[in-house]
């Protein structure tokens, strides 16, 4: 199992009550439901609100997201996409992979929104498993940088080089 770093608890700014939208795929639901209670549990864990929408697979996130991004000025601050895509005999995992990573990234900067990518993407079943708590680190990545980009609070636990100086030079002292 591959090491991972303990999040710091997030220093949550007054008045910061976000909600949030999460986009389940049931394709692989065994594992997904688990990605999708640790994506809660980290929402929970700040008292955040938040809706769970789910599709039947990965291909069909981006499209949700978009919709969902379509009303963020009405309802969503940010969102979270939960899938687990598992390395099957043909091209496919490889082509819907490089699909979804890239349109929820197109949809994160055409609608300046953050999208937690919480799609896990394993050799095998086994090997999904071990990254579950993928879903616990998209959540908690799209509070720390809605926590970030507001202005309100600096994350103190980045190194100053990647909080930027605010000159837009992002070379922070």
């Amino acid at each position: 199992m591959a090491y991972r770093q303990k999040s710091p608890k997030l220093q949550l700014p007054k008045n910061f009550h976000p909600k949030i939208g999460i986009v389940q795929a049931i394709f692989n639901k065994k594992i997904t439901d688990q990605q999708c209670a640790a994506a809660c549990t980290c929402l929970e864990k700040y008292n955040i609100k938040y809706d769970i929408i789910k599709v039947p697979g990965c291909f069909e996130i981006p499209y949700t997201l978009q919709q969902m991004a379509r009303t963020r000025h009405t309802k969503y601050h940010g969102l979270v996409a939960i899938g687990c895509l598992i390395k099957g005999r043909t091209r496919h995992f490889e082509v819907i992979a490089r699909a979804v990573s890239q349109a929820i990234m197109d949809l994160s900067i055409k609608h300046n929104l953050p999208i937690g990518f919480g799609i896990i993407t394993a050799e095998s079943a086994p090997q999904a498993r071990t990254r579950i708590n993928l879903g616990y680190e998209a959540t908690y990545a799209v509070l720390a940088t809605l926590i970030n980009v507001s202005g309100l609070t600096p994350l103190s636990f980045w190194p100053s080089t990647f909080r930027g100086n605010g000159k837009g030079k992002g070379k922070g002292k």
